[in-house]
């Protein structure tokens, strides 16, 4: 009813504003204002974050591939745990950071969690607070975010302002948002999650650092300010002010 009957509807990316239009075909205009990152916070340089690793009992030492997102099925972490299994058969000291809360379902994988054959080596940082993420982002030897489905993936955008090695799923709104800047492998393939972040553990400096670059680069394409001009945008449509 909302969809049919309201002037003018907000999408906050064109993955979307497609799926609507599959399960609404008839509705109101649609303005696609995508979220954007804040790049002063999310940027490959940051303070002292051997400080701010250390004041959470965190160390640089530990190569380690990172996760951020609420436990539940949506978010493909399933996928990550049994990846991680291949993964750390060929890397000895790579080491898995999982940060987030859960959510509903959770079960399942707390199970997998606990029957891990590499358990030890899966570190659960609850909730992260705003200053260590973007630390956390940047020291990553990748960030994985395997989920099923999002409106936007908000993590995969601050990831890469941060320059990290960002794999995630093609097919979905990760796509869109990711462009070249990320790695993309097919929802639920754990098989190909592990190959391809064996990939970004296994990239030279010089790889790694072009891969930063690029990464950036595509992050800079999202502003909050740019996301309010769509909102200001659509709050016209909506009053009939051209």
């Amino acid at each position: 009813y909302s969809a049919r009957h309201a002037r003018v509807l907000m999408a906050i990316s064109e993955f979307s504003a497609r799926l609507l239009d599959e399960v609404v075909p008839a509705h109101a205009p649609v303005v696609v204002a995508p979220l954007g990152v804040d790049l002063a916070r999310f940027q490959p340089r940051g303070g002292d974050d051997a400080s701010l690793f250390g004041t959470h009992q965190l160390s640089l030492e530990f190569p380690f591939i990172f996760f951020v997102g609420t436990f539940e099925p949506r978010k493909g972490l399933d996928v990550l745990l049994s990846a991680f299994d291949e993964i750390a058969r060929h890397d000895d000291a790579v080491e898995l950071w999982l940060a987030g809360q859960p959510g509903w379902g959770v079960g399942p994988i707390e199970a997998q969690l606990a029957a891990h054959p590499f358990r030890e080596r899966i570190r659960r940082l609850g909730f992260v607070d705003d200053a260590l993420l973007p630390a956390l982002f940047r020291h990553a030897r990748a960030v994985s975010y395997p989920s099923r489905g999002e409106g936007f993936g908000l993590p995969v955008i601050e990831a890469m302002a941060c320059g990290a090695s960002v794999v995630t799923t093609e097919g979905t709104v990760m796509a869109e948002v990711a462009g070249d800047g990320a790695r993309l492998v097919p929802v639920g393939d754990a098989a190909a999650l592990a190959a391809s972040l064996v990939d970004a553990l296994d990239s030279s400096e010089s790889d790694r650092a072009e891969g930063a670059v690029r990464a950036r680069s595509r992050a800079e394409h999202f502003t909050w300010e740019a996301c309010v001009d769509q909102h200001l945008v659509a709050y016209a449509q909506a009053l009939n002010v051209s």
